[in-house]
């Protein structure tokens, strides 16, 4: 049935049949299968059916609002615009908040008088663009149009391309404000016929960087029948000339397997295959097709490519004897990869290195994991409650002649987020490395580690009932260089006002209802609430902000940050992100890693924050701390030392920094180390431990860049 005369047919009150249930989420305006025409019959069915409310309905509802009696026509002007084009909202759901949206977006303390007659000729022309609406730009994204080019805006329409976008608004007001010889370079690409989605802004930034990227993009459509540009063809785009060719000339290539039969690899899984040598690809075909290997256990290619780098006898002994293997973790960090066999109603896992073959067994028996490391000499055991959480665990480490030299205890403290944790070496002693403790309230945290080259951590945390906290933090290489000494201070002066220090220098901060004061010496800097922050769990974000030091709250004015959320139920309920592209800050709920909540959600902030301090004020895109290459080539020397110095478990626990899928582990480093800096409670258990241990000179020196880039923001 046509949708568009099936809907015409809905009567008054009748409800929206589960097929048509996708209607109910109010983005039309960004599904592209309908005509605006078709859209506007939708918006009137909605309606009438009381499921949306229609302007008129907010704009009568706002002309009984105090604050909006008192705009200027010009600035009545723009709040109608704005409710024109931002139609999607619940009829039982518009009440003051919603209207507070409409008014603050234009209230003289964000526009002057000269202003916003600007900002009302450039709304007229942002309405003229089908299907487009306010309601998912962000304020500063918005704001960035407030002059915006008449000619951009006949080009997107002029060439039908206001549909064309993935991520509809947010690529077109960003394309919109590009630059003028960026915008004028993205024009081949848009008008590139064949593609039926078009590159967004953030895609378009990369292509417009070279042009051999267009020549490559075309063949991509041309030969190969590309229609939309995904991860995978950005992928391939971003490679050189000489590496196009060579995907393609693989694509091309027919695969003969040990049955006899033949196969073409597929264009995406050419890529990984021409990142091999052309020893390893071959070997890589051996592997697509294993004798005795069921068909619903085969490998995809880029663990074929990965497990094609092993020359070692071991693994090749192990694929003949095993052809049902399963990779269960990969970590080219660490330069290793774990299979598994059920033997015996046991699950054991072999993990091989590219070079040095089988180094390490994982035995699962009952509730307790057993593991031998052979290239390490380390015997690891780990027990396991029935509810899955980590009771204890013991690192024995082996000399060469099989004594044991040391043993490595960790047992659940006192604090849930802080195990603690101690050395026992064979001549008697017992060296503690990790103490935690809550004593009448107050909670202490105690770190002393010796990385693998003899740098030394220094860690003593202390916080009060009364919000009174302090860390000392300090990291020394082997030959006595300081590397890090970072003295930080928080006190609660009343229930509005506190103090913090950093290394000596004094931030005073005061909490008004709707704004922040935060003043440094002669200089004050005013957070706007109202505009940050959503009013749906406001009361927790002030919380939160309530322990954050001043220097972060003025980082907070001083880089981009348009929207502060608390999300308990939604998407984010796990964690906490840094959304750069829509310059939003978002706190979830872990409930699992801290005994207090309130430590819990600001620690994730601190996380999140060194996301935001990384992110390159003018080009959300950019990490300005996480790139650098200094910072790297220390990282991947303790990577290195890393690796002869624990099991695959460790590795494990502190693969998000390592190589982790789901996230950019350059990024993470830096938003851990700053949560390491200030958070009340590093409360993310044992991969704050491994973190702290191993990587000593990394965070050292992320800290130092985190420390320079404040001074120079703040310096404005």
């Amino acid at each position: 049935m046509d949708i568009i005369n099936f809907l015409k047919t809905i009567k008054v009150g009748m409800a929206v049949p589960d097929d048509f249930a996708f209607l109910k989420k109010y983005d039309l305006n960004e599904n592209s299968i309908f005509e605006i025409d078709e859209i506007e019959v939708i918006q009137d069915v909605f309606i009438r059916n009381g499921t949306l409310s229609s302007a008129e309905d907010i704009i009568a509802k706002l002309e009984k609002d105090e604050n909006y009696k008192k705009f200027s026509p010009e600035r009545k002007e723009c709040v109608n615009i704005l409710v024109q084009n931002t139609w999607k909202f619940d009829a039982d759901e518009i009440n003051d908040y919603d209207l507070d949206f409409f008014t603050s977006y234009f209230s003289d303390e964000i526009f002057t008088e000269a202003e916003i007659k600007e900002f009302s000729i450039s709304l007229k022309e942002l309405n003229r663009i089908p299907s487009f609406s306010f309601m998912n730009l962000t304020f500063d994204r918005l704001k960035k149009l407030k002059s915006v080019d008449t000619e951009r805006i006949n080009y997107l329409i002029n060439n039908n391309l206001c549909n064309s976008f993935t991520n509809g608004e947010d690529s077109i007001a960003d394309i919109l404000a590009f630059e003028d010889e960026d915008f004028d370079k993205s024009k081949k690409f848009l008008e590139l016929n064949a593609l039926k989605t078009k590159p967004n802004s953030i895609d378009l930034k990369e292509l417009i960087k070279s042009p051999e990227r267009y020549d490559i993009l075309c063949e991509l459509t041309a030969i190969y029948g590309i229609k939309h540009v995904s991860p995978s063809v950005m992928n391939i785009v971003k490679k050189s000339r000489d590496e196009f060719e060579k995907i393609k000339m693989i694509t091309n290539e027919e695969v003969r397997m040990q049955d006899g039969s033949s196969c073409y690899i597929h264009l995406y899984d050419a890529q990984p295959l021409a990142e091999l040598t052309e020893e390893e690809r071959l070997r890589a075909y051996e592997l697509l097709h294993i004798e005795g290997r069921s068909a619903d256990g085969q490998i995809d290619i880029p663990e074929v490519c990965l497990l094609a780098k092993s020359t070692h006898n071991d693994f090749q002994e192990f694929i003949k004897e095993n052809p049902n293997f399963q990779i269960v973790f990969k970590n080219e960090a660490c330069k290793t990869f774990t299979l598994v066999k059920d033997e015996n109603d046991k699950s054991i896992e072999y993990v091989f290195d590219f070079k040095d073959g089988l180094i390490e067994t994982i035995v699962r028996n009952n509730n307790k994991l057993i593991i031998e490391n052979t290239r390490n000499r380390i015997h690891h055991e780990i027990s396991y409650s029935e509810n899955e959480k980590v009771e204890w665990e013991t690192l024995t480490y082996y000399d060469e002649a099989g004594n044991a030299v040391k043993t490595v205890n960790i047992s659940q403290g006192s604090m849930a987020s802080v195990p603690n944790q101690s050395a026992a070496y064979a001549d008697g002693r017992i060296v503690p490395t990790q103490f935690a403790s809550e004593v009448d309230g107050v909670r202490t945290i105690i770190k002393d580690f010796v990385s693998p080259d003899g740098t030394k951590t220094e860690y003593y945390f202390e916080e009060t009932p009364d919000n009174v906290h302090i860390i000392k933090y300090k990291i020394t290489d082997k030959n006595g260089n300081v590397l890090m000494n970072r003295l930080n201070t928080f006190h609660q002066v009343s229930e509005n006002s506190f103090i913090s220090s950093v290394d000596g220098h004094s931030y005073r901060i005061e909490f008004e209802k709707d704004k922040i004061r935060v003043k440094d010496n002669d200089k004050e800097t005013v957070i706007n609430l109202d505009n940050l922050v959503e009013e749906e769990g406001r009361e927790k974000i002030v919380e939160i902000l309530k322990s954050v030091p001043g220097n972060q709250l003025i980082l907070m004015e001083k880089l981009p940050l348009a929207r502060l959320k608390y999300d308990e139920d939604g998407e984010w309920v796990d964690n906490g992100v840094w959304k750069p592209e829509t310059e939003t800050l978002i706190i979830g709920k872990q409930n699992n890693f801290s005994t207090t909540e309130t430590n819990l959600l600001h620690a994730i902030f601190m996380h999140e924050m060194g996301h935001f301090i990384d992110t390159d004020e003018e080009d959300e895109l950019k990490m300005v701390i996480s790139n650098r290459e200094d910072i790297l080539e220390i990282f991947n020397q303790e990577v290195e030392n890393m690796r002869h110095d624990t099991t695959s478990a460790v590795q494990k626990e502190i693969n998000y920094f390592l190589n982790d899928t789901t996230s950019i582990p350059g990024a993470e480093r830096v938003a851990e180390s700053n949560m390491l800096l200030y958070a009340k409670e590093p409360a993310r258990g044992m991969r704050v431990i491994y973190f702290q241990q191993y990587f000593p000179k990394t965070i050292a020196a992320i800290c130092e860049a985190i420390s320079q880039r404040e001074l120079e923001l703040m310096a404005d």
